[in-house]
């Protein structure tokens, strides 16, 4: 899928280049802009370009002013209750849009940016369909399997072209988004009267990244020293049995005590054996002179 903001570059250099144009090319020009289901931003932008050409275009120019007023900034609603003639006839696509617009601009509204408000909203599909303009806010349309699939189709599309995100919940009726790890949807553009607020959003916005930059360097310090800690411990356990095996060897018995006159090897019962042998000989010699000197007398 094109990005929108990809999707956006080509309107806004035919824009520019129709910028000395004549109204229908303007026209044809804006139509597209509000036609075009990748672009949800850029209105305002495109309204600067054509504004001055516009601007001495009478009241047909005022309309087409309107007109990218409301797909920068406004409602279904807004679209509803204009002056008749005071906007663009618009097409299904071009309202299928809007309502798109309408509640990327009612999920900003639900989690309260600007009041410093965060965690999981949730909207209703009552809510939805009335601010959609699918239902007069009776709780009996909502009965009404039609509405509640006109409702998740404008929610579905929205998150197909990555503006929003969020999760359907049927069995509660209700949308549910998180503003925990920053704004679920796409903004929209912004009027000059809201500057201020969407000034102070994004200042919040950004303590938000340097807090968690400083939590992610404390969970890397604590890392490091865990692991240091580790690796002193198997260096001391090491250290250790290196002494034990060399302890362990010098105490053991010199070959010089084993070896024999000859240099040959011999066990400690094998010398016993031959002294044993020589008291025997020095006995047995003792008793046979006892002997000859009996026989003598």
């Amino acid at each position: 899928m094109m990005d929108a903001d990809e999707a956006f570059k080509p309107i806004f250099q035919l824009a520019k280049d129709s910028a000395d144009a004549n109204l229908p090319t303007i026209r044809t020009v804006v139509m597209k802009a509000l036609s075009d289901p990748r672009v949800f931003t850029g209105f305002d932008e495109i309204k600067q370009v054509l504004q001055p050409k516009l601007s001495t275009l009478g009241s047909d120019g005022e309309i087409l002013l309107r007109s990218l007023d409301l797909f920068s900034y406004g409602t279904h609603g807004d679209y509803v209750s204009a002056a008749k003639g005071s906007l663009l006839p618009l097409t299904d696509t071009q309202i299928f849009k809007l309502r798109q617009l309408t509640l990327m601009t009612l999920v900003h509204g639900s989690c309260g940016y600007g009041s410093g408000k965060t965690g999981c909203v949730m909207i209703p599909y009552a809510t939805m369909a009335k601010e959609l303009g699918f239902t007069d806010g009776q709780a009996a349309a909502l009965e009404d399997t039609a509405v509640l699939r006109q409702v998740e189709g404008v929610v579905l599309e929205c998150v197909y072209a990555r503006v929003l995100a969020g999760q359907l919940c049927q069995k509660s009726k209700a949308l549910f988004v998180s503003s925990r790890n920053g704004p679920p949807c796409r903004p929209r553009d912004v009027p000059l009267s809201r500057g201020a607020a969407m000034l102070e959003i994004l200042s919040q916005f950004h303590g938000k990244l340097e807090k968690g930059k400083t939590i992610q360097s404390q969970i890397q310090q604590s890392l490091q020293m865990q692991f240091d800690s580790t690796r002193l411990y198997h260096k001391g356990v090491q250290d250790k049995t290196r002494k034990a095996e060399a302890s362990g060897s010098g105490s053991m018995t010199s070959p010089a005590l084993i070896m024999g006159g000859g240099g040959s090897v011999r066990g400690w019962s094998e010398r016993q054996v031959d002294e044993r042998r020589s008291s025997v000989k020095r006995s047995r010699g003792g008793v046979g002179g006892s002997m000859e000197a009996f026989n003598r007398c």
